[in-house]
């Protein structure tokens, strides 16, 4: 008997079966990887060729303009040898984890400077980082006054902000009342239906039968279902009341920060506008922040004294509620009946001046009802409760009548739109005008042409001459003094438009002065006839200064010591400048500046591109995708493609001068 098996070499075997699908598996991962690592080679290739490319710009457009465009040459060939130059050389019988080889690859040039929206772009870029400090530099300390309008401008939208929260929180204690009304009427309803509960309630103790007790136990249900339902309402009400407070906190807080500011037109509308009716001039002209918040602060008192009463009638009736309690549980149901009958009576009851008013009226039947015994002959006596008659609090407490009136919101009601008619109308006019504006004109657009409009004229300034610059271009260049104007005027004579207009302004400034500032003459007609006569003298002494001396001069002249001399003086530049940004044509510019750089410099911007798109193909041999049987797939792994075992990376570049 053959006690043991022969099984040498068996472990071999399975070592052997293991170990190649481990290799298997291990391969198809490397191929993974080697497909990675090689996308990232190729883009960082393809990059840096692109960029190679466009390395080879005109070196004479970006020093005398700063603007970049790539010379005109075989861009293809050139980065098809920069390809080649970055790739691995694969003639070499080397191992190399990476053996890439080159397939296919092209490149595209387009977007010429002398295409507008390229030259605006390569404008904007060449000026966003020096117009700014020029501006600043040259702008801000001699237009302080700049500064000051975007601080009123940032003022009035604070106050037009506060307007408008004012506003929110009045519409949301108007919310907050309606919600108070309605809990309100809930109450009244079930207190009525409590009030009938509560005598059926009685009377069937009172018959004592013991045949109703189901019905007796419906009612008790019954009963508490409502009392729960009005504690309900009561919390909802003092939640409403405690809304209504946070509100007009609110709206102490907005009139605290319409206090910090100064008086100003932005009020002028305050009396009639509230009411609806056209304001006179002189409320137009009186009516400003003291006497807004003055009246305003009236207002938030009386809403004070509401919301102070309305939590008083709360605990009241809750008190009342309580007496009745007491009052249901001793009585008897004839003079339950009274009592009920003569409270249903007290609503209809029509109140004279004779009588007393509704409170003292309702006071006087409850105290009739407190007072009340419980004998079946109705007989008047005295039960000793918790608020009634004969305790110390009876009488003491407000009666039902006035704790209606006290629940009700209409006295917060009446204040509430007398504010609305004051103050939310302006509120809403203000509002309403802002909207109108912005709807209109997009301010946030509009700055930033503006802006760019700047910085496009700063380029000009900067990079063309003008008629107190140093020439540019040689002869017979026409625009060798002239550039700046050209581009603000076109072909029109522009020396002429441009001396014509700075005269015209100097002249309007002037007169304006003298007729300002002057102290004499008095009389009107010879006042503006003088003011004429010497604003035309000043101008044109400025001109000559200005063209001729190349000096500064005031932002309006006249005599010695005149209180415009604090500004800060303006040269030629400063008003081309303004000249510049009064003739808002962009298209316009744009299309003289390239003109003024092909006749200044000779270079033709339509053949410099500024922007490349290219690919590049290369194949890696894979090493074990092909033994798993993938030799060809046209979706491979990391979006590549295989065919014949070699794996192809395609990589797409797109480069532009910023």
């Amino acid at each position: 008997m053959q006690l043991f098996k022969k099984e040498k070499g068996t472990i071999t075997v399975y070592l052997v079966i293991v170990f190649t699908a481990v290799l298997f598996f291990t391969g198809l991962f490397v191929d993974l990887a080697r497909i990675k690592a090689g996308q990232n080679r190729v883009r960082r290739i393809a990059d840096s060729s692109a960029r190679s490319v466009m390395a080879d710009y005109h070196t004479g457009l970006k020093s005398s303009y700063m603007l970049f465009g790539a010379n005109r040459s075989d861009f293809a060939a050139d980065f098809n040898k920069y390809i080649t130059a970055n790739l691995p050389d694969t003639s070499r019988e080397e191992f190399s984890l990476l053996d890439l080889r080159y397939e296919e690859g092209n490149i595209y040039l387009t977007r010429p400077v002398g295409r507008k929206e390229v030259l605006r772009q390569q404008i904007l870029e060449a000026m966003k980082y020096r117009a700014p400090v020029d501006i600043t530099r040259e702008l801000i300390d001699k237009f302080r006054q700049v500064g000051e309008m975007a601080r009123f401008f940032d003022m009035n939208n604070e106050k037009r902000k506060s307007y408008s929260r004012i506003d929110e929180n009045i519409e949301s204690i108007h919310e907050n009342n309606r919600n108070i009304k309605q809990f309100r009427s809930e109450m009244r309803e079930d207190k009525t239906e409590l009030i009938n509960v509560k005598r059926e309630i009685t009377r069937m103790r009172n018959t004592g039968s013991g045949a109703d007790n189901e019905r007796l136990d419906e009612l008790l249900q019954q009963k508490e279902r409502l009392e729960r339902r009005m504690a309900e309402n009561r919390s909802a009400i003092a939640g409403e009341v405690e809304k209504t407070e946070e509100s007009r906190n609110r709206i102490e807080q907005e009139i605290k920060k319409l206090e910090e500011f100064p008086d100003t037109d932005i009020y002028r509308n305050y009396g009639a506008a509230g009411r609806g009716v056209a304001p006179t001039g002189e409320e137009t002209v009186n009516r400003g922040i003291e006497t807004f918040v003055d009246q305003l602060a009236l207002d938030l008192q009386g809403i004070d004294n509401d919301v102070k009463q309305t939590r008083e009638a709360l605990e009241a009736e809750s008190r009342t509620q309580q007496a009745d309690d007491s009052i249901f549980e001793k009585m008897g149901i004839d003079a339950v009946t009274a009592a009920y009958e003569r409270i249903s009576a007290a609503a209809g009851v029509p109140v004279s001046p004779e009588t007393g008013g509704t409170a003292q009226h309702a006071e006087k039947l409850r105290d009739e009802i407190e007072n009340y015994t419980s004998g079946a002959d109705g007989s008047p006596g005295t039960v000793d409760t918790p608020g009634a008659g004969g305790g110390p609090e009876a009488g003491s407490g407000p009666g039902a009548d006035q704790i209606e009136a006290l629940l009700s919101p209409e006295e917060i009601d009446g204040d509430i739109n007398r504010f609305e008619e004051r103050y939310g109308s302006r509120a809403d006019s203000i509002s309403e005008l802002f909207r109108e504006i912005f709807g209109i004109i997009n301010v946030g657009e509009r700055l930033t042409e503006l802006r760019d409009e700047i910085y496009i004229n700063e380029y000009v300034l900067t990079y063309f001459s003008y008629l107190t610059s140093p020439p540019r271009g040689v002869p017979p260049y026409a625009y060798r003094n002239t550039e700046a104007e050209f581009v603000c005027y076109g072909t029109r004579a522009p020396m002429a438009l441009a001396v014509g207009e700075l005269y015209f302004t100097r002249f309007a400034l002037d007169s304006a002065a003298y007729f300002a500032f002057s102290k004499a003459p008095a009389h009107l007609l010879a006042r503006t006839v003088y003011s004429l006569i010497m604003g035309a003298l000043e101008a044109a002494a400025d001109s000559y200064k200005l063209l001729i001396a190349k000096d500064s001069v005031p932002v309006a002249s006249m005599f010695p010591d005149n209180p415009l001399e604090k500004i800060p003086p303006l040269n030629y530049r400063d008003h081309l400048r303004l000249f510049m940004l009064l003739h808002s044509d962009e298209e316009g510019k744009l299309d003289r500046i390239g003109q003024l750089i092909r006749q200044r410099s000779g270079i033709d911007t339509g053949e410099l591109p500024t922007l490349a798109d290219g690919y590049v193909t290369v194949s890696l041999r894979m090493w074990f995708l092909p033994l798993a049987g993938f030799d060809n797939l046209e979706s491979g792994p990391f979006g590549t493609s295989v065919r014949d075992g070699r794996c192809y990376i395609t990589k797409e570049v797109e480069f532009g001068y910023q």
